[in-house]
């Protein structure tokens, strides 16, 4: 980000801590009290560069439906940050590009295994996430 950042013009970079949050109400989403300090926060990700999303034709479906697009149009164009609207609206995304991926063989999905079974606390952190939405509560 500083060497973009940098080819820009610009001289400094500052950045909100990236860690995950609860985006969703009853929530604050708050970058500043996070769900955990140990995970990134999924808001952040760039569903155009998955590679995933050549190989899910429902994903692709859905990020290029007429209804996705308005919605991402009105997000965008707000003066504040609706993150409820957007977690929702990557979450349609998300869902069948992880499907994708599990479903797939590959380098990709056999660094994910790994990932997920060398990082402590990875299924526990899921699993507080999955009741967490689930109950709508913390």
């Amino acid at each position: 980000m500083v060497e973009w950042t940098g080819s820009l013009g610009g001289s400094a970079v500052g950045t909100l801590p990236l860690t995950a949050a609860f985006l969703d109400e009853p929530f604050e989403p708050s970058p500043y009290a996070p769900a955990s300090r140990l995970f990134w926060n999924e808001l952040l990700l760039d569903i155009e560069t998955i590679p995933e999303l050549a190989a899910s034709p429902a994903a692709r479906e859905i990020f290029a439906s007429p209804a996705f697009r308005e919605e991402r149009e009105r997000i965008e164009r707000s003066p504040l940050v609706d993150y409820a609207a957007a977690m929702s609206l990557k979450w349609r995304v998300l869902e069948p590009l992880d499907a994708a991926m599990t479903a797939a063989d590959g380098a990709r999905r056999t660094a994910f295994e790994s990932h997920r079974r060398d990082t402590p606390g990875f299924a526990d952190y899921a699993h507080f996430r999955a009741v967490t939405e689930q109950r709508r509560r913390p």
